[in-house]
């Protein structure tokens, strides 16, 4: 029976996957399309540009709710402890959804109350993903001119430094009747019971932030009445950080040291490769590259003692792979084989994956897409 459920589910993560990817697949053909019918103007160009890059990211989150839900699945998800603005993080979301509250001319408000310049300690992707979710949710299924709130509170500060902070989100949409508001926790659920284009999706948001909210030490509060609206709470303790103004302050001055250092560079994708290129030589790094795993151990062993500073390696390369290439190097009889800083860039996402990464031999771990941030972060921390 089990085998059985486990093989329907998979079936329907396959199913549910396409349906939802299509269509934003669809539109980035078509952007493109149209911006090769209007190369000649540049405005034009800029603003499909755009529109594919918003596309793109949310490609992005479609397909990491499937994974996460897979992850979930198997237990197979970890809390991470990295530092979080909570206004930056608040400011990044309502970036996102801004916009999708007012193509259904909805009114989006945000209340936040004692977080000002507030630096807790957190896994800012998962509680992101949560907040974002019940938001994208709460505009999917509140009809046009309807009200979506934010709140985000700070309840108190305990004398061991922990901080207890109130995440809420409410809207005036259609609502839930009590005896179906348990069932909408369970994965898929919307696309066996919503069949209406207007609540499209894939059935996954709630039942993942139920999950990450429990992995976080916390549980997520339903209210909600039918045709009425509904209400989603939750509260976390964080530990507070301090020491964030003084690492970007050193980040800033420390960029210097990276001017005219050597990277190897092993990315086989052509776009990717263009991509890290281009944001290694703006920080004034010098690049040469290598478009598989056997090319880079070549290059690494041609090379003078030092001559690279930095590897940045693409975990899946063809004939060889980043995890081979890096053990390869490790294992080399060089002076510089063991000091030379490795880089892992990888589309894994998952916390087991930067594990593996180290494990293997490698510095650090950054996901892709990768940014300039990220770049920065791993090189000088």
């Amino acid at each position: 029976m089990k085998l059985k459920k486990d093989n329907i589910n998979k079936r329907m993560i396959l199913a549910s996957m396409g349906h939802e990817a299509r269509t934003p697949i669809s539109g980035i053909i078509g952007l493109i399309s149209k911006a090769q019918k209007e190369i000649n103007d540049k405005n034009k160009v800029k603003d499909n540009l755009e529109k594919v890059k918003l596309i793109s990211e949310n490609l992005l989150e479609l397909v990491n709710d499937i994974l996460n839900a897979s992850k979930v699945e198997l237990g197979q998800i970890k809390v991470l402890k990295q530092k979080i603005n909570i206004n930056s993080m608040i400011e990044n979301i309502n970036i996102i959804i801004k916009d999708k509250a007012i193509e259904k001319n909805q009114t989006y408000k945000v209340i936040t109350e004692g977080i000002d310049n507030l630096n807790i300690i957190g896994d800012e992707v998962k509680l992101k993903q949560v907040i974002l979710n019940l938001l994208i949710n709460a505009n999917k299924f509140t009809q046009e001119k309807g009200e979506i709130t934010l709140k985000v509170k700070r309840i108190n500060e305990n004398i061991d430094e922990k901080v207890k902070v109130m995440f809420e989100v409410e809207d005036n949409g259609i609502g839930i009747s009590e005896e179906f508001i348990e069932k909408i926790f369970e994965p898929f659920l919307k696309v066996d019971n919503f069949n209406n284009s207007s609540f499209d999706g894939t059935g996954l948001g709630l039942y993942i932030c139920k999950e990450l909210i429990q992995l976080m030490g916390s549980n997520l509060i339903v209210e909600s009445t039918l045709g009425k609206g509904s209400v989603f709470r939750f509260y976390l303790y964080f530990d507070k950080h301090f020491d964030e103004e003084r690492k970007i302050a050193n980040n800033e001055l420390d960029l210097d040291i990276l001017r005219n250092k050597k990277v190897l560079l092993a990315e086989d994708n052509e776009i990717n490769r263009m991509i890290a290129i281009e944001i290694l030589e703006d920080l004034g790094l010098i690049v040469e590259y290598a478009t598989n795993g056997k090319e880079a151990i070549e290059m690494f062993k041609a090379s003078d003692i030092n001559y690279y500073n930095y590897i940045f390696m693409d975990v899946r390369m063809p004939i060889i792979d980043g995890y081979n290439v890096t053990k390869e190097i490790r294992n080399s009889m060089r002076p510089d084989s063991r000091n030379i800083k490795i880089i892992a860039m990888t589309a894994n996402t998952f916390p087991e994956d930067e594990e593996e990464s180290l494990n293997i031999g490698m510095d650090k771990h950054i996901s892709k897409p990768i940014n300039k941030k990220s770049i920065i972060e791993a090189l000088l921390n």
